[in-house]
């Protein structure tokens, strides 16, 4: 069920962060990625955005911004961009 998989990623994700608050580092980051890949194998990107929001912002505070990118690059997959105003326009 859609519902129990959404909750199965909060909750990952919420123990992701606080793996990393614990400087858990290894364990958070797994921990992120599973949750993204739970999201993207139950073709639920809408719920993919919340751990790889967090994932981002636990690379990037850990000077990772190459790694980073990777995923903010899969954001701008999921969220598409905002019309011009030539393009609403048109």
């Amino acid at each position: 069920m859609p519902e129990d998989t959404s909750c199965h990623i909060f909750a990952i994700t919420a123990l992701a962060i606080i793996r990393a608050a614990q400087q858990r580092d290894h364990e958070a980051e797994e921990l992120f990625l599973s949750a993204v890949a739970l999201a993207r194998e139950g073709g639920l990107n809408l719920f993919e955005l919340h751990p790889l929001e967090h994932l981002i912002e636990f690379l990037r505070d850990r000077g990772r911004d190459d790694d980073a990118a990777v995923y903010e690059a899969r954001i701008a997959e999921l969220v598409p961009a905002e019309p011009t105003s030539t393009e609403r326009i048109a």
